[in-house]
């Protein structure tokens, strides 16, 4: 285990290289949401109005972009929406992600999309292109017959953003290309009984941690966006969200005791106080009133102290 002087001393190269990480990482995402949402849909959107695809085949250039410029800024969120409302419960069914790009482009585009392209429509048709001919709102078996298409467009596009370009989709996080192989997990599990005795990252956002500072978990601190992770190697600064952190880290070893701090019990130092705890690692976590009845029970807080009530 680390001594408390290296764990508490702050090596500041080290946090600025972090947070320089963070940060990128951080802006590598906001401009993948871009392309995502806006960029890629109007790209789309551009080239199929161009070679004046399907219903657009009869109109004027420049009708036929307008439209599937709009279809594509429209689609995606829409799809979006629905794959979000259905996203929760899918992936407490343990659904894969392309099942559930799948039913919400199957919510999205026939409950929310559908609508909204027959009011465009008759919106061109008003104020732009009179020849128009508004269809009536698509009916099951026609939205049916363009669901593959549709379909191979919507999820195909989610992966690529998924799989290729690393990005976060509804709750989903792409594995880490560090995470270890099968291989090496069965390795792992045949080694000596000292070897399994070292520290072995478990949960996700270990994966997340720098090498050297992996361990034993000792307590997480939200820092906005970030995520402070400290272990018996040290401390790092993730991109990671404190309520993703404590699914994870459920309720076995360890409990939060603050909105933003969650502990291990075995990190506990033996000193009690009335509203902090003191790590073992020397670090002090305040305890906020909602949680310190209950810390008090677990006997994390000093049970003589007055200021406590039950």
């Amino acid at each position: 285990m680390a001594s408390d002087a290296d764990i508490g001393v702050v090596d500041r190269d080290a946090v600025a290289e972090t947070v320089g990480r963070v940060d990128s990482e951080e802006r590598r995402q906001r401009w993948l949401t871009f392309w995502f949402y806006v960029g890629v849909p109007l790209a789309l959107g551009f080239l199929l109005g161009w070679l004046q695809v399907g219903r657009a085949a009869e109109w004027p250039r420049l009708v036929s972009m307008l439209y599937w410029l709009g279809v594509g800024v429209v689609m995606t969120p829409l799809n979006a929406l629905g794959t979000a409302l259905l996203a929760p419960l899918l992936r407490r069914l343990r659904s894969p992600l392309w099942l559930t790009l799948f039913c919400g482009q199957i919510l999205g585009g026939f409950a929310f999309t559908n609508p909204v392209l027959l009011a465009y429509r008759k919106w061109i048709q008003e104020n732009v292109y009179p020849d128009l001919v508004v269809t009536p709102a698509t009916t099951l078996p026609e939205f049916l017959q363009r669901l593959p298409s549709n379909s191979v467009m919507w999820i195909g596009i989610s992966l690529l953003f998924f799989y290729g370009l690393r990005k976060p989709l509804f709750g989903y996080r792409p594995a880490q290309r560090n995470a270890p192989s099968a291989a090496a997990l069965r390795e792992s599990a045949e080694a000596p009984v000292e070897a399994a005795s070292r520290p072995t990252p478990r949960l996700a956002l270990m994966e997340r941690v720098r090498p050297e500072r992996r361990g034993t978990l000792l307590a997480l601190k939200a820092e906005g966006h970030y995520l402070q992770v400290y272990t018996d190697a040290g401390s790092d600064l993730i991109l990671y969200r404190l309520s993703d952190a404590l699914l994870e880290v459920g309720a076995g070893d360890g409990a939060q005791v603050h909105r933003s701090w969650w502990v291990a019990a075995s990190a506990l130092s033996p000193q009690r106080h009335r509203d902090h705890l003191v790590l073992t690692n020397g670090i002090e976590v305040p305890v906020s009133r909602s949680f310190r009845v209950a810390a008090r029970q677990r006997g994390w807080l000093n049970p003589a102290d007055p200021g406590i009530t039950t």
